[in-house]
């Protein structure tokens, strides 16, 4: 059993049979753990990239999410464009254990990359390979595992690998125990393994050269079992290429010879990145497809010349090298390029897509390995001594050292920063996530790289006008929101935040039509009919405010702005009632806006109607404001001062209102000065002042 007996007895070594019933127990036991240890950073990483399809995906969110996940698959866009049902369908099931905690889907992650690293030692030993333990420990451990396992969305890998593993080991079985019940179950597994990633689809393939390498000749009978196996891999692909090109049309496309070139690169950078998984990103810098370059000119004759030379020397060094050579280039084939798919915007390779062909290259190394250590007699047990804990711990601990870059968006993408400086889609992720913590400044700057690299490129030059907006530069903001509308005229965002810019400058008409423009290619669009109404509010309008702003509110109901405008609106009409009705509509959806209670308490105390005089709830609502501003509020200290003197405790409106006057910074000298010394003067009197006080 070749390196697993140097440290677990072969069975003919086993003098208690008790042991021998153990040992495999003490294996899995021993690749659990080590396992384990070598991802246990994965356990404390966030939600990163596209982990957006587990959050934010309301399939997943919504009760009735399984209906849509199986049977409406295009309602799935953009949050997956695939067919991928039974993946969506774990996350359906453990977002109802731990909701938005990440922690919950990595341990389940890592749970399924067991499972598949005891399912790849089943094969092995059913086919009868040596090291089917040792090899699928490294398989375990091998750090170009850990973005499949890391990253959240990488489950599809896994599961689809997991069940293809399934699927070979249940057909092998059919062949040696003749129970058709194995053949329907591995049918049954291969669907599944299809329904997790259509990777899958490689298995028939797969099959046959795994029967012509153990010489199994391909008899009718045979042939006729593995048939099906084509015929729904031919089903699936189909379906999932017409669902990708629909929901997912790439801008993209590249000639015969160009995919020659990144298929045939991409065949030996993955067999590089395996035998020596070091540096490891999440985007990998793009190699050129030039016609001049050397490498791309050579790479395929020396990939097909190989293959050529394993072949003919089958006789003399077996049929397993040309086999598993052929066999890696089935199962890598779908991530090569040769099929134009969408991530090579951003990367011609990746290390999840080598998931499940690394199971093949690990086999065959450790295979070799055997041979090599076999021609060194008398010392092969103290080089496997040497040699093969020092892989383990190499490669534990380029795993570990790999699996921190996964704990949030931000470390994820500044690692592949220090690795591919090009990769415009590390800066649009940086900038967005810098944007979200009000570091306008690193935003702008990670956009304008993206603006460099890629031109254009989706929604970055909106971006980039947003944090500019952030940082008071409305001219320069204005002039991406310009550029973005050049070639997505149709940007109703951009239409309205470039009608925010101009209003910001105080240019009225030019962000009215802006904003008009907007409702042009979408005449429900809420924020448009309310930043429209806030224009005709400006310009004393108030009668077409209000008309846009109940249409706001038709359309989007639970909005706060619209109640607010037209709070502020009505209080201009002196609707008084109108005015109160929709600040406390707007206190039911935002409990702590302060300026919906500052002026309910306001409207409270001077409305001109006796009965919506309320002194009490104005008090309450005038307390809760002034405590949400820390009392440093001039106009909210003055509504608090006003409703205390309206509930007769003139002595504490005194108080409030000389403390704001005497004290430095809290009111500017001007108007609103001389108003509040003149109802310092009235409470002094004990007069309210309730018809005579302003409106703030």
């Amino acid at each position: 059993h070749g390196l697993d007996s140097v440290w677990f007895e072969t069975s003919s070594d086993v003098k208690c049979s008790h042991y021998k019933h153990l040992l495999p127990i003490i294996k899995f036991l021993i690749l659990t753990a080590l396992t384990v240890t070598a991802f246990l950073p994965v356990f404390n990483a966030g939600f990163v990239w596209d982990d957006k399809a587990v959050y934010g995906n309301p399939a997943v969110r919504n009760a009735d999410g399984l209906i849509t996940i199986w049977l409406k698959p295009q309602h799935l866009v953009p949050y997956e464009i695939h067919y991928w049902p039974l993946t969506h369908s774990t996350f359906w099931l453990e977002y109802r254990l731990w909701k938005t905690s990440a922690t919950g889907y990595h341990v389940m992650n890592v749970v399924y990359h067991i499972a598949v690293s005891v399912c790849l030692w089943l094969l092995l030993r059913v086919m009868n390979v040596n090291f089917a333990w040792t090899v699928s420990l490294i398989f375990s451990l091998h750090p170009i595992h850990t973005e499949a396992i890391a990253w959240i969305v990488g489950r599809k890998d896994l599961l689809a690998t997991l069940f293809y593993f399934v699927t070979l080991t249940l057909f092998l079985g059919f062949l040696k125990q003749r129970h058709y019940a194995y053949y329907y179950f591995s049918l049954a597994t291969f669907c599944l393994a299809l329904l997790s990633k259509t990777i899958a689809v490689t298995l028939p393939l797969t099959l046959v050269v795994i029967l012509w390498a153990l010489s199994k000749p391909l008899k009718s009978k045979i042939t006729a079992l593995i048939i099906p196996y084509f015929i729904i891999a031919f089903i699936f692909s189909v379906f999932d290429m017409w669902l990708t090109r629909k929901g997912e049309p790439l801008e993209f496309e590249f000639s015969l010879l160009e995919k020659a070139f990144i298929g045939f690169h991409a065949f030996w950078f993955y067999l590089g990145k395996m035998i020596w998984p070091f540096p490891l990103t999440a985007v990998y810098p793009k190699w050129s497809l030039s016609m001049e370059s050397l490498i791309n000119i050579t790479i395929p004759f020396i990939t097909i010349l190989l293959g050529v030379v394993l072949y003919i020397n089958r006789t003399r060094w077996g049929k397993w090298p040309f086999a598993m050579y052929l066999l890696y280039g089935i199962i890598i084939f779908p991530s090569l390029g040769f099929l134009s798919f969408g991530f090579m915007r951003y990367a011609y390779v990746a290390d999840r897509f080598s998931y499940l062909a690394s199971s093949v290259v690990i086999c065959a190394g450790v295979l070799l390995a055997d041979r090599v250590i076999k021609k060194l007699p008398g010392i092969e047990k103290p080089i496997i001594y040497i040699i093969f804990p020092l892989l383990v711990a190499v490669y534990s601990g380029l795993s570990w050292h790999h699996a921190q870059h996964f704990y949030s968006q931000k470390t994820l993408f500044e690692d592949v920063l220090k690795k591919n400086a090009n990769a415009f889609i590390a800066h649009y992720n940086l900038a967005a996530e810098a944007a979200k913590e009000g570091y306008f400044e690193k935003a702008v700057m990670h956009y304008k790289e993206v603006e460099r690299l890629i031109p254009g490129h989706g929604d970055t030059y909106l971006q980039l006008a947003n944090a500019l907006m952030s940082l008071g530069r409305y001219r320069e903001a204005e002039e991406y929101f310009r550029k973005d509308l050049e070639q997505r005229p149709l940007s109703v965002n951009t239409h309205i935040n470039l009608g925010n810019s101009l209003l910001r400058q105080n240019r009225l008409e030019e962000a009215m039509q802006s904003y008009r423009n907007a409702l042009d290619i979408d005449p429900d669009n809420s924020l448009a009919h309310n930043n429209l109404g806030f224009c005709y509010a400006r310009l004393s309008d108030h009668e077409a405010a209000i008309d846009h702003f109940m249409r706001s509110l038709v359309i989007n109901p639970d909005s706060l702005e619209p109640h607010l405008n037209l709070g502020r609106s009505f209080m201009n009409l002196q609707m008084i009632s109108e005015a109160i009705y929709h600040y406390r509509k707007a206190v039911s959806i935002d409990p702590d806006n302060i300026e919906a209670l500052n002026n309910l308490s306001w409207l409270h105390i001077t409305s001109p109607d006796p009965s919506l005089n309320n002194p009490r709830e104005a008090l309450t609502f005038a307390q809760k404001a002034c405590k949400l501003t820390q009392h440093n509020n001039s106009e909210c200290l003055d509504t608090l001062a006003a409703a205390y003197a309206a509930a007769g405790d003139f002595t504490e409106a005194i108080n409030i209102l000389e403390h704001l006057l005497s004290t430095p910074g809290l009111l500017d000298q001007g108007s609103l000065r001389s108003d509040l010394e003149h109802r310092l003067d009235q409470y002094k009197q004990n007069i309210t002042g309730r018809n005579t006080i302003t409106n703030p």
